[in-house]
């Protein structure tokens, strides 16, 4: 294909990240429906991507990741942080921790009453979340088992796991066999997205069968910088770019953004739509004033809470010891089992600050200690509490930095903005702190507190190191809202409103956070959309 051929289908779905591929295999099921599916990334063969512990060792990877930044935070001590997005063929569900969680089912029934749509409502998005899952017989029964992801319990036993589900249960969380849905304080395993020993990524459950079709056509290391419109409005194709090369891809029935919550925003300035200030002052003819195109933007912040352990039981133990490295490389290579098939976190709870049954914070338990920005392990035996917020009230924004498609977009979070924000994480690293001082724990562990330490002790004391320590849990999301006023970025459909045959599907449109990883939601929404864009 040369710059001036014309590469014509029906659907044009930009970004092959969590919810295109899915957007691009539903919708490419009927054979006289082309579709073509944009990744700015190259395909998801490199081998960190499918064992699950190289996770770790994508978040800093410039070929698979866009290595994002955030402005300085003025309540973070003014540091940037590092926002990971995935760059490749299943976006950021190649490079994420691979945790599977809904989230709470008021979440939903929140977002049915911001559309004024039920579609939205728990009872409705139920079969679209069944629809993608395949869960084991022992999991929560309102989880999918026939679908594409697969989701299994950690299968490593840890005894820092058992230990700190003790401690758990013990603060008064009650055990579950999975805490996928967090409508419910409690403690107990997360569900992975993996599948004998190896990542299951939306490439890997939606394209490994779909690209075969002759009516599907992936394009990876194309980089889209704006949507094409006639003079009515109707969006007619993309303009994209490989290396120096420029292309015109046109479609009969449409383009769908799912290039995720900063690329479709994004890409939606670029081509004249969002606040007309803004693109006036980089001098991009305005097409439609959408003022909120860029705002609303939430994300999940979380601190670490890091206990040295006397047992020799965690993976900084492994990876020092070059002999216990090898036993487990072989291992997984043998039976795909062991440290090197697990991901993010092995278990977690959901719990309150505010004496309610409405979860409102989240604990990421793993055997294992990082510091540095690559996250290097401690050189002692160590494990981690993440603990983070589940609806924060802080939101920022994100803006253009530049009428140049290759420069990265303005990022404000504005973390901890707002004071109930920083109550709320204070009463929670408390509550966490004294988890961790329990008998079952310590006990067994033999644990001492690394970090924050023993000398933080008032709640001011504690802000002091939120602040200076905290950072993303990886989750942000809003950035082009829908919502039934006027306002609203996008309709309940995920129609951008003010143009026609143009949607949006992915985190993007989130109108608020869920309460949780958003990895399953952003899924969730792929599958609803492509309903509504084929008109099922």
């Amino acid at each position: 294909m040369n710059a001036a051929h014309k590469c014509e289908s029906d659907y044009i779905v930009v970004g092959g990240g969590t919810a295109g591929c899915i957007l691009a295999a539903r919708l490419s099921e009927n054979p006289k429906t082309k579709v073509i599916l944009i990744e700015a990334g190259p395909p998801d063969s490199n081998l960190k991507i499918h064992i699950p512990i190289g996770f770790s060792r994508l978040l800093k990877d410039q070929r698979l990741n866009w290595c994002f930044s955030t402005e300085p935070q003025d309540e973070l001590d003014g540091r940037r942080i590092d926002w990971p997005r995935g760059k490749v063929l299943g976006g950021s569900s190649s490079i994420n921790g691979m945790i599977w969680v809904r989230g709470d089912t008021r979440d939903f029934d929140d977002w049915a009453a911001i559309t004024e749509d039920e579609r939205w409502a728990w009872k409705n998005v139920q079969k679209h979340f069944k629809k993608l899952e395949a869960g084991t017989d022992n999991t929560d029964h309102r989880i999918g088992r026939s679908g594409r992801i697969s989701l299994t319990p950690i299968r490593v036993h840890n005894e820092a796991v058992d230990a700190f589900l003790a401690a758990a249960v013990e603060n008064g969380l009650p055990y579950r066999t999975d805490i996928t849905i967090s409508d419910r304080i409690g403690t107990g395993p997360y569900l992975s997205t993996i599948y004998n020993g190896q990542r299951v990524s939306s490439a890997r459950a939606y394209l490994k069968d779909a690209r075969t079709r002759r009516n599907l056509r992936i394009l990876t290391h194309m980089t889209v910088s704006k949507v094409k419109f006639n003079e009515d409005n109707v969006a007619t194709g993309v303009r994209a770019t490989s290396g120096r090369t420029s292309f015109q891809l046109t479609c009969r029935q449409g383009v769908i953004l799912a290039a995720g919550v900063i690329g479709s925003p994004h890409i939606l300035m670029l081509s004249g739509i969002g606040p007309t200030d803004q693109l006036k002052k980089h001098g991009i003819p305005v097409r439609l004033h959408s003022g909120e195109v860029g705002q609303n933007l939430r994300d999940h912040f979380g601190v670490r809470i890091i206990s040295r352990i006397k047992p020799q039981i965690t993976i900084n133990s492994d990876f020092r010891r070059p002999w216990r490295l090898a036993h487990h490389l072989l291992h997984y290579v043998v039976r795909r089992a062991g440290p090197l098939s697990v991901g993010g976190a092995y278990a977690g709870a959901f719990f309150s600050t505010q004496d309610g049954t409405r979860p409102t914070m989240q604990i990421h338990f793993l055997p294992l200690s990082t510091q540095g920005p690559k996250w290097n392990f401690h050189p002692f035996s160590a494990v981690t509490c993440n603990v983070s917020q589940l609806r924060p009230k802080s939101k920022g924004y994100l803006t253009l930095a530049s009428p140049d498609p290759a420069t990265s977009p303005f990022l404000d979070p504005r973390y901890l903005s707002d004071q109930e924000d920083q109550q709320d994480l204070v009463s929670g690293v408390r509550i966490v702190r004294n988890l961790i001082k329990n008998r079952p724990f310590v006990e067994r562990m033999e644990s001492e507190e690394f970090l924050p330490g023993r000398n933080v002790r008032t709640d001011d004391e504690i802000l002091d190191y939120i602040r200076s320590m905290g950072t993303t849990v990886f989750h942000p999301v809003g950035t082009c809202r829908m919502g039934a006023d006027p306002s609203a970025v996008v309709s309940p459909e995920g129609q951008v409103l003010g143009v026609r045959k143009l949607w949006i599907a992915d985190a993007s449109i989130m109108p608020t956070i869920t309460s949780g990883n958003t990895n399953a939601a952003t899924a969730m929404i792929a599958e609803q959309v492509s309903d509504f864009v084929r008109g099922i």
